[in-house]
């Protein structure tokens, strides 16, 4: 019995030490009313081998209006009014009240950043959930 009790705790310790030490959530708002973009930083991968998992969300509603967030990961030198320009760079969007998962190498810190944008009038929330997957 006393085996048994022993093996539970060290199975236990086990799957409370199996979360990425490396996770962490990013929220904040989206300006209204302003043509740029959002620049949101990582912080500083455990490696630059593996890759970051992004989880973007959104609320379904904002000010009782439909809308939409638009993403790209883009140079972090890039200009504010059009970061995601670059022809290797797609505009992707977030639909509101869903999650939108994507996956960016890790070597992509610290020259690139996660820009968003939105069109309306109203600042919007965003939380972007980040975890490093080896």
């Amino acid at each position: 019995m006393k085996v048994l009790v022993k093996t539970m705790l060290v199975g236990l310790a086990a799957c409370a030490f199996a979360a990425p030490a490396s996770a962490y959530t990013l929220s904040g708002t989206i300006p209204g009313n302003t043509r740029n973009m959002t620049a949101i930083h990582f912080q500083k991968p455990p490696s630059t081998g593996g890759y970051l998992k992004l989880t973007l969300s959104a609320p379904p509603a904002n000010v009782g209006v439909g809308y939409s967030v638009g993403y790209c990961i883009s140079r972090a030198a890039a200009p504010a009014s059009q970061p995601c320009s670059s022809p290797n760079m797609a505009g992707l969007v977030v639909v509101p009240g869903q999650q939108t998962i994507v996956f960016v190498g890790a070597s992509v810190y610290p020259n690139f950043v996660l820009w968003l944008g939105t069109g309306l009038r109203a600042a919007v929330p965003y939380t972007v959930d980040v975890d490093y997957v080896p």
